[in-house]
């Protein structure tokens, strides 16, 4: 668990509403329900946020019936990953001239929505909404191997784009099922999933993306060990198809945390991996897309992929693209 001073009072030279705003990073193991009953015990009330990425709540404290009268407390509640409300308190500090419009911005905002602070926050979206952009624009990533300590923040992005996939493979709809599975297996060596098969992207020190990538030849003694455990654990004598082969290195998924999403994250990664792979180590790539996300082949396809046939993966026919050394 980790904490980040967050919100107006955490930007130096600006003036803020009596509110104190924490982030609580949680690991996606947390007992929700023990978390909720510990909060409350302190006094805080807990909110829904169904709009915000997972865990879906924050907690208050300081509120009366008719809005939040003197000092208040807001505790928001993020999996490791979501670093939008960190993001714009560093972007604020290391430019104080934009610092400044928003301190503008918010003081007339509180005379407007004094005590309706839906009202106050949902005004001020256009103004982060720009800064954000502005942000991605202009932010260094990093990009570098995964280690066995990006583990958990592998396993949530990797489940991000299979989530469905997983569920077939276990043969039952359940979410945290799926993450034990891929939490178990991106921190062991020697599967297909293992954090050494993994590259993450570094944005302002946070892991934002991952690409799970191998040997397509590695397949069947890579897959063994999730095999053995799906049969295992749920008494499933599970098959799937050979959804790479030998001659590449296979891209098995890739995640990108939410906020990141259409921000060029996936594409840098992309063009990293390619560099990587293809133009230094004389290597192919390949990858499967489903012929439902025309978005992601046609990113693939300017990117260099070509169209080499069709695979089935859990019963679904899917392209299968190459870009290979020398070919454009």
């Amino acid at each position: 668990m980790d904490f980040e001073h967050i919100g107006s009072t955490a930007v130096p030279g600006i003036k803020a509403k009596p509110s104190i705003d924490v982030l609580m990073v949680i690991s996606s193991n947390t007992d929700l329900d023990e978390l909720k009953s510990v909060i409350a015990s302190l006094g805080y009330h807990c909110i829904p946020q169904p709009e915000k990425p997972a865990p879906y709540f924050m907690f208050a404290k300081g509120y009366t019936p008719q809005g939040f009268k003197g000092q208040a407390f807001h505790v928001h509640v993020r999996y490791p990953g979501n670093w939008d409300e960190v993001n714009f308190r560093d972007y604020l500090i290391q430019h104080p001239e934009k610092a400044k419009q928003y301190e503008e911005l918010k003081m007339e905002l509180a005379k407007k929505h004094k005590y309706d602070r839906d009202a106050y926050t949902n005004a001020k979206t256009d103004f982060i909404k720009n800064v954000q952009k502005d942000n991605v624009t202009n932010r260094q990533i990093k990009i570098r191997k995964a280690v066995l300590a990006d583990s958990n923040e592998i396993a949530d992005f990797l489940l991000l784009a299979m989530e469905d996939i997983i569920y077939e493979f276990i043969g039952v709809s359940d979410f945290n099922k799926a993450k034990i599975l891929m939490q178990y297996f991106v921190g062991k060596p020697n599967n297909q999933y293992s954090y050494e098969n993994c590259w993450v992207v570094i944005d302002n020190k946070r892991i934002v993306a991952a690409v799970n990538i191998y040997k397509g030849a590695d397949l069947a003694k890579l897959r063994a060990p999730v095999l053995d455990y799906i049969e295992k654990q749920y008494m499933r004598k599970f098959i799937p198809e050979d959804e790479t082969q030998a001659g590449e290195y296979y891209i098995d998924t890739i995640g990108v945390s939410p906020e990141c999403q259409g921000t060029g994250i996936g594409s840098s990664l992309l063009k990293f991996i390619i560099d990587e792979y293809v133009n230094k180590q004389s290597e192919t790539l390949g990858l499967l897309v489903d012929n439902e996300n025309p978005q992601a082949k046609k990113l693939y396809l300017k990117l260099g992929f070509k169209p080499v046939g069709y695979k089935k993966l859990v019963g679904k026919t899917m392209d299968h693209l190459q870009i290979a050394p020398g070919i454009k």
